[in-house]
């Protein structure tokens, strides 16, 4: 299990997540991202926090939320917190998502989470 603390960043997006269906510990997952490249929660073990940014192609909550998660990142990434958006929309290929990332400007990883299994078990629901 992932001893490092998961923080769900569901301000501002279009997810809602409640305190109470968040687990205290994630089991390990990967997902590939928007660009390919496939990602290991257990390999971010040594981050102080891990920040999901929930998201999906074209959602207007999300892009007016960028900017935050934008100050967030300049924040907290130079203390080693790893940042991460999760887009769980069955329907969001992932041509898509990276035409959507290159259009807003987005550096992040987005992980495609397609089969909303890794959002499931994390209490994600809208």
């Amino acid at each position: 299990m992932f001893r490092s603390c998961l923080v769900l960043c569901a301000l501002f997006t279009a997810a809602a997540v409640h305190a109470a269906d968040t687990p205290d510990r994630v089991e390990n997952f990967r997902l590939n991202d928007h660009a390919g490249h496939s990602w290991e929660l257990y390999r971010c073990k040594d981050a102080p926090a891990v920040v999901l940014y929930i998201s999906g192609v074209g959602c207007p909550i999300v892009q007016k939320g960028m900017p935050g998660f934008a100050r967030l990142q300049e924040a907290y990434a130079p203390k080693g917190v790893r940042f991460f958006m999760l887009d769980a929309n069955e329907g969001d290929a992932r041509e898509d998502v990276a035409a959507d990332a290159k259009a807003f400007g987005i550096n992040t990883p987005i992980l495609l989470d397609t089969a909303q299994g890794i959002a499931r078990s994390l209490g994600v629901t809208r």
